[in-house]
């Protein structure tokens, strides 16, 4: 029987394992699926990477989901920004957190054993052209969270990481959420909401783990493929990028500065156009590629949320030992 990507993990997976051990696709900047209110030197080409909406994404077998949250005109959506001299906040908002969080739901709410991780972060406050929430904000945004996906988030009372929890204690009988927030004070922790962080064998704390889920997340930020794909592969074969609970392959390109200006006319490929070179490659490569328990890719990230990417993990999860 072919596997439905919407029901992927409860059909192949063994809920045994932990999220440590399993391979699962990831969607890169989830939100920008539709853009609007664009600063001068923005548009779609520049700043969407998917095409889809959050059901759509779920459906396709995406599991991690990467949000970056704008407050603007006093509400909650995603963008896509950077900061430039000068200009300050520079890109287009996507879709809402209701619209999002209301796809959760209704994917969900079918009665899919599936778990999808929510990671947000890159928070950017237009009103003020701050890249970081404040206090306040950031106490509205855990409302917002806690008020539309409560009833399916995971709260981990093992006293265990959640990535060395096994699936079968996080999913029980019904789908879950896990929602991590980078750089959320102390404070504002509380059941069910987790501090994320990024993990580094380098820089000035080399190897520190810390927060509910740490993760390995460095992009290539080059529009070459053949340059992304080595690179990416070459940090998945190096132990000490392994030392956090995941380890995320960014199987994404990026605009040079020149190709964001030029897309605007037509003179350049969109970030979407590029992401189609990464798509078909997934499969076959990761597939030809040695992989062991020491280097499993635990999240496969992608633009466009290809099918492709949960025909790849499947098929990781395969090798590894972890289907049913």
């Amino acid at each position: 029987m072919a596997t439905d990507p919407a029901k992927w993990m409860e059909q192949t997976l063994d809920f045994s394992k932990t999220l440590k051990e399993i391979s699962i696709p990831g969607s890169h900047d989830a939100g920008m699926y539709t853009s609007s209110n664009c600063s001068p030197g923005a548009a779609s080409c520049n700043t969407e990477t998917q095409k889809k909406p959050m059901l759509g994404q779920l459906e396709a077998g995406m599991r991690y989901f990467d949000l970056r949250p704008v407050w603007t005109n006093g509400a909650f959506c995603t963008g896509h920004f950077s900061n430039v001299d000068v200009l300050g906040g520079q890109g287009c908002t996507g879709g809402t957190l209701m619209d999002i969080f209301t796809g959760v739901n209704e994917f969900l709410s079918r009665g899919h054993k599936e778990l999808v991780i929510l990671k947000l972060s890159h928070d950017y406050d237009r009103d003020a052209d701050r890249f970081s929430f404040n206090e306040s904000q950031l106490d509205a945004l855990i409302d917002l969270v806690t008020r539309m996906l409560g009833k399916w988030l995971y709260l981990n009372d093992t006293g265990n990481r959640l990535a060395a929890i096994p699936l079968s204690r996080i999913i029980g009988s019904s789908g879950k959420v896990i929602a991590v927030f980078d750089r959320l004070p102390d404070q504002l922790v509380r059941s069910g909401i987790y501090q994320y962080s990024d993990y580094s064998p380098r820089g000035d704390q080399p190897g520190i783990v810390s927060g509910a889920l740490s993760i390995y997340d460095e992009y290539s930020d080059t529009n070459d493929f053949d340059f992304m794909r080595r690179d990416q592969l070459g940090k998945l074969d190096c132990p000490v990028n392994h030392g956090g609970d995941l380890f995320l392959l960014s199987w994404t390109l990026t605009q040079s500065p020149v190709q964001a200006s030029g897309c605007l006319i037509g003179a350049a490929a969109s970030i979407i156009a590029l992401a189609e070179k990464a798509i078909e490659s997934i499969v076959p490569d990761l597939r030809g590629h040695g992989i062991t328990s020491a280097n499993v890719p635990n999240i496969v990230y992608l633009d466009v949320s290809p099918v492709q990417a949960t025909a790849a993990c499947i098929e990781v999860n395969q090798r590894l030992g972890n289907n049913v």
